[in-house]
């Protein structure tokens, strides 16, 4: 959670810069959100960082995964964003009782997550901005704090999260480019193992 919290006053700050110089309002949607932060191991300590985040935009549904890979000494490089639909009957959330639930395929593995309250760990907010071709996507999230419980690959781990709202701001409609891939563009090493954050 501190990662993307610290990305949020940083990503704001761009993209606040850069809207106005379009030549139309760039499209804004906000709806009910989960989020949270799954771990791929690699060699030499190293690891693949996944911010996982699925939202009910007025649109539809929206699976966004940052993908981010950190040394073993804690340092990270650049983000790459990657988002893409899915179904209502893969994600439903409810922000006033703190839970959700989504199954979702990240590069061959099966992901099912579930968020539930976790009662008197207080609120979060976070969010992240992707750059594209002429394209901007910049994602800020709010919520409380949830108990994750993952199933991935038939494997079960326990990890936290945040369940809450989400408004994005997406300039692809604007100047053609879109500032994200797709989520089957995410290719994790033919052996890679998901786990808990």
């Amino acid at each position: 959670m501190r990662r993307t919290l610290l990305l949020t006053t940083a990503g704001a700050a761009v993209v606040a810069s850069v809207i106005p110089a379009l030549a139309a309002p760039a499209p804004v949607d906000s709806g009910s959100a989960a989020e949270t932060t799954l771990v791929v191991p690699l060699s030499h300590g190293d690891a693949l960082q996944l911010d996982l985040q699925a939202v009910e935009f007025s649109g539809g549904d929206v699976v966004r995964i940052v993908a981010q890979h950190c040394a073993a000494d804690g340092s990270c490089d650049s983000l790459d964003v990657y988002q893409g639909p899915t179904s209502s009957s893969a994600f439903s959330v409810d922000s006033s009782t703190t839970t959700a639930d989504l199954n979702v395929v990240v590069s061959g593995h099966q992901v099912q997550l579930r968020w539930r309250p976790d009662g008197g760990v207080g609120t979060a907010s976070g969010g992240d901005t992707a750059f594209g071709q002429d394209g901007v996507s910049d994602n800020e999230y709010q919520g409380q704090y949830a108990t994750v419980t993952a199933s991935i690959d038939g494997q079960g781990c326990t990890t936290t999260g945040v369940v809450g709202s989400e408004t994005a701001v997406d300039t692809s409609a604007v100047t053609g480019g879109p500032g994200t891939a797709d989520v089957s563009a995410l290719r994790l090493p033919a052996d890679a193992t998901i786990s808990c954050g």
